[in-house]
This record gives C-alpha cells, sequence and structure tokens, in this order.
C-alpha cells in the first residue's frame, strides 16, 4: 500500500521522550522548611535475642568463676605467708632455744672445769716480842684446770679502836673498787695435796703493830678476833675468763683461824 505524505510525516516526528515527560510532570516549585517525622522499628528475632542471652549468662558464670579463683589464690597466698611466717618464727625461736641451750651446757662445763683458788691452809706463825705477826696462807686449786695470771693481795688487821671484821668490811669495799696493783704472778696446777704448806702457791702477810711486851702479845694470842687476815686472789683459767676469790679469816684462842661470817666467796 503506498504510503501518504500525511503518513511519512506522522511517521519522521516519532514518539515523545517517556523520561523527560516524567520529569516535567513531577516539577514543582517548593518554598520554606521541610520537617519528616517518623519512627523505624526493627525487631531482632528470635534465634538472636537467644544467643545474645545465652552469652551473657556465660560471661557472667566465667566472672563468677573467676573472682572465685582469685578469692582462693588470695587466701592461699595468705596462709602460706602465715604458714612462712610461723614458720620462721619458730625456726628463729628454735635456734634462739639452741643457743640458750648451747651457752647453758657451755657455762655449765666450764663451771665444771674452771679453776678453784681456795686457801688450803691459814697458819699464824707463834708470836714473838718485838716482832710483828704473821700468818701464812697457803693456796690450792680444787678445779680441773690450772689457773694462771694468778695475783693475790691482802692485809694481816689488828683489832684496836675497830673490830677486824670492821677493818675487813673497808678492805673489800676498797679492793672491789680498785685493780690489783701488788702481787706476784703464779700459775697453779689444779689438784689437792696432802700437805697444803707444800702447794707453790702461799703468800705471808704481816701486821704493822709489834707487841712490845709479852703481857701484851698473850692478850693477842688469848682473845678470839684479835687479829685476822683478809685477801683475794685473782686468776684466769686457760680460755682468758677471769676469776676472784675472796677470804675473810680470824684468829681464835684456840689457836686455829676460823672463817669470817662475810668476805668468803669465789667469782
Amino acid at each position: 500500500m503506498p504510503m501518504t505524505d500525511k503518513s511519512k510525516s506522522h511517521a519522521n516526528k516519532g514518539h515523545a521522550d517517556p523520561d523527560k515527560a516524567g520529569r516535567d510532570q513531577y516539577k514543582r516549585h517548593i518554598d520554606g522548611d521541610i520537617t519528616i517525622r517518623g519512627r523505624v522499628e526493627t525487631n531482632v528475632p528470635p534465634d538472636a535475642v537467644q544467643q545474645h542471652t545465652t552469652e551473657r549468662e556465660e560471661d557472667k558464670t566465667q566472672g563468677k568463676r573467676k573472682f572465685v579463683v582469685e578469692v582462693l589464690t588470695l587466701i592461699a597466698v595468705i596462709i602460706y605467708a602465715g604458714i612462712t611466717f610461723w614458720q620462721g618464727c619458730l625456726t628463729k625461736r628454735l635456734a634462739h632455744t639452741a643457743d640458750q641451750t648451747l651457752s647453758t651446757s657451755r657455762e655449765q662445763f666450764l663451771k665444771s672445769e674452771r679453776p678453784y683458788v681456795w686457801p688450803g691452809e691459814l697458819a699464824s706463825i707463834p708470836m714473838e716480842v718485838g716482832k710483828a705477826l704473821r700468818v701464812n696462807v697457803y693456796f690450792l686449786n680444787y678445779g680441773k684446770t690450772p689457773a694462771i695470771k694468778e695475783k693475790s693481795n691482802g692485809q694481816l688487821l689488828v683489832a684496836t679502836t675497830k673490830s677486824v671484821l670492821d677493818q675487813a668490811d673497808e678492805f673489800f669495799a676498797a679492793i672491789k673498787d680498785h685493780k690489783f696493783e701488788s702481787g706476784s704472778e703464779i700459775i697453779l696446777p689444779p689438784g689437792i695435796i696432802p700437805d697444803p704448806q707444800k702447794s707453790q702457791a702461799f703468800v705471808s702477810y704481816s701486821s704493822q703493830i709489834i707487841p712490845g711486851d709479852k703481857n701484851i702479845a698473850n692478850a693477842l694470842m688469848d682473845t678470839d678476833g684479835s687479829f685476822g687476815v683478809v685477801g683475794a686472789v685473782v686468776y684466769e683459767d686457760t680460755a682468758g675468763s677471769s676469776y676472784t676469790t675472796y677470804f675473810c679469816a680470824l684468829h681464835s684462842k684456840s689457836g686455829v683461824m676460823v672463817w669470817c661470817p662475810r668476805h668468803n666467796e669465789i667469782r
């Protein structure tokens, strides 16, 4: 069929642009502010909620376990520290007790083995007119070890305005406050000999008062406590420990020297 000019004209125009027509029909002129209100709701799936709840419970359980472990660890540390402190105190106490026991044993051993110097005999020489009174003191070592560096110092006292015992008090008060400055040093071995006068350690004390006649001499010899001898001996053992012996004896009219009521001791 032959195409007419009208048909050609219509065919050449083609179709209208659909996109262009769409944009034009939605064009609007807007003045002022735009406010949009609304609410968005989301719903979590039940499986996710259950999983989250389970994880939280597991976290709580793990936290509780961790807390319990930490508390138990702290308690264990405290107990261990307490036991360690107790063991330390016990060890220290046992060591102190052992030291005391050892010290006591050592002291007892030294006491049992130490030298004990004591006058074995005090012999007064028969009095003569015009001569000083004289008393010989013989020392013996009653201990088990030698007495070395022995020094003695003493006096023979005669009762005048003061009794012999009062003068003895003054002598020992002075000798305890002052060091020995006289006397000879000897070594006295241990042992008791039958005759003390054969001891190598002896000293002779004489008085400064000399009886001028026989009556005075007889009065001195016939009176208890008319004269006496006092003295001290210092000495050491082989370990270097120092000891002191104090002695005091009074004349009796029987001719025997008797010990004073005081000032007789071994230290």
